[in-house]
């Protein structure tokens, strides 16, 4: 599969609540954007294969995304690296170290 995940229910400074965590296997052969489109699905509870594509919806470069979270000083991320958008009326953030954080947007039931 690539990632694990777990459930929080978290309130955000600006009143988003945080309802998934992921983390990414940086090892793994899986890419991050794989990752990031399972975590939405887990998040808001849909099949992935019914979400819109990542690259359409977002207007993102997935090989530009899984390259920048591959590829850095001795083939890592920094771990300070982090990537901010939004997919599904959702706050995602993805981060160097392999976390991706879902947010609901408030008032979002």
């Amino acid at each position: 599969m690539g990632e694990t995940d777990s459930r929080e229910w978290t309130e955000g400074g600006d009143g988003s609540r945080e309802i998934h965590r992921a983390r990414h296997d940086v090892d793994g052969s899986e890419p991050i954007s794989v990752t990031v489109i399972k975590a939405v699905a887990r998040a808001i509870e849909e099949d992935p294969l019914e979400l819109p594509p990542l690259r359409d919806a977002v207007r993102v470069d997935l090989d530009a995304l899984d390259d920048l979270f591959v590829h850095g000083p001795e083939g890592r991320p920094s771990p300070d690296t982090c990537l901010r958008f939004r997919y599904m009326s959702h706050t995602v953030f993805v981060y160097g170290d392999g976390r991706v954080s879902i947010r609901r947007p408030p008032g979002y039931d």
